[in-house]
């Protein structure tokens, strides 16, 4: 679990760009790695529960949490999305302080994310600098 939230940390910073000359996607990469660790969490949870998990796992379900509710396509996604997250954290507030302000932090990023989609839907909807074009980075040749 650990390995994939540094793959997260290292490739979120690039989440938008493009490297020339290389079929790299960050955001794919990150989208990959905030999946796995959904899968971990599903398999501690079904082995030990969430109840008394290491203390920066909290850290890590929010980080993922927040990668899924950015990389959603639709507003079914984001809500299913952010109940499993908000689900999680639920569950690891008795021993984790921290869980409670993450609950709240992905409940905040589920409301912009679902904003963000109904400014798509809407047809006067101003572009803003988010767009989805990517940056190139650099050449890696």
């Amino acid at each position: 679990m650990y390995y994939h939230f540094v793959i997260l940390l290292l490739f979120r910073l690039f989440f938008n760009l493009a490297f020339l000359g290389s079929n790299i996607n960050p955001k794919n990469i990150c989208v990959e790695a905030a999946d796995n660790i959904n899968s971990l969490l599903d398999a501690y949870r079904r082995l030990y529960g969430l109840h008394r998990t290491p203390s920066f796992v909290p850290h890590i379900s929010l980080a993922s949490s927040c990668v899924r509710l950015a990389t959603s396509e639709d507003r079914i996604n984001v809500r299913a999305k952010s109940l499993q997250g908000i689900s999680d954290l639920q569950e690891m507030v008795p021993s984790h302080m921290f869980a409670n302000h993450a609950i709240e932090i992905v409940r905040d990023v589920a409301d912009i994310s679902r904003a963000d989609e109904e400014n798509a839907n809407d047809n006067t909807a101003v572009l803003t600098s988010s767009t989805k074009a990517p940056i190139y980075f650099f050449n890696l040749a």
